[in-house]
């Protein structure tokens, strides 16, 4: 009885005229459908499909306006908004707006020496006036180790340039001169001809969201798309290498 109960009020919830809960609405709406269900009486058709209007003029109206509010242009529009214009703490040039500026983290791969495998130099036994054997030297070997170097600093995104400012690995690359961009969990690798810069900005998304927009604004040749259109991976060992370090 109790699960009679719970399934009539579930469904009450959801019939046109009971749904607002409004005490006027259920009033109309109950007059409505006992005439619905007199009318079963004398024209069983008109009577269902009185039933039925309501359910698919007001479910209909619901769906439609659903479709419309989500609809590719108004999605990317929201997704996209106005780009904002934000203070920079650089030098900016004639017509140059920043639109982004956060903390951020420069790395640089860099291969290091941590130490050195054991040698042995060998025993000299003298075999006659001026003459020694040498026998059982062997060479040090360099340990190497693959890093990656931190610089902390502060990236900007202007509508020409992409500027990291910091005391050391600092660098401004113009927006015509980017390449690629490759995307990781949380970094960005931007190439710029033979040469690339690997970022980690604090707000990751972000930054990436404000990118894509500067170029398709400003650039216009759907060069860098993230997940779109075109992202360009590494090498497999440099992907997995920067992954474990960045993790």
């Amino acid at each position: 009885m109790e699960n009679v109960k719970l399934y009539a009020s579930k469904f009450i919830k959801v019939v046109p005229g009971y749904r607002s809960g409004k005490k006027i609405n259920k009033i109309i709406a109950t007059v409505y459908y006992i005439i619905c269900l007199l009318m079963l009486f004398s024209d069983v058709n008109s009577a269902i499909g009185g039933v039925v209007s309501p359910f698919i003029v007001v479910y209909g109206y619901e769906a439609y306006k659903k479709s419309k509010g989500n609809s590719p242009s108004k999605s990317i529009q929201r997704q996209q908004g106005e780009l904002p214009i934000v203070r920079a703490n650089i030098i900016l040039q004639a017509g140059e707006m920043c639109h982004y500026a956060e903390q951020a983290v420069r790395l640089e791969p860099k291969t290091v020496t941590t130490g050195y495998t054991g040698g042995y130099a060998g025993v000299s036994f003298r075999v006659a006036k001026g003459v020694s054997l040498h026998t059982g030297g062997t060479s040090r070997k360099a340990i190497k180790e693959n890093i990656m170097q931190k610089y902390q600093g502060q990236i900007y995104i202007t509508n020409k340039r992409i500027v990291f400012v910091a005391q050391q690995k600092g660098f401004s690359m113009p927006l015509n001169k980017l390449v690629t961009v490759t995307l990781f969990s949380n970094a960005y690798q931007l190439h710029k001809d033979e040469v690339t810069y690997i970022i980690q900005p604090k707000k990751s998304r972000q930054f990436g969201q404000t990118l894509q927009s500067v170029i398709n604004k400003y650039i216009g040749r759907g060069l860098i798309i993230f997940g779109g259109y075109y992202i360009k991976y590494l090498r497999s060992y440099m992907n997995e290498f920067i992954k474990d370090v960045i993790r």
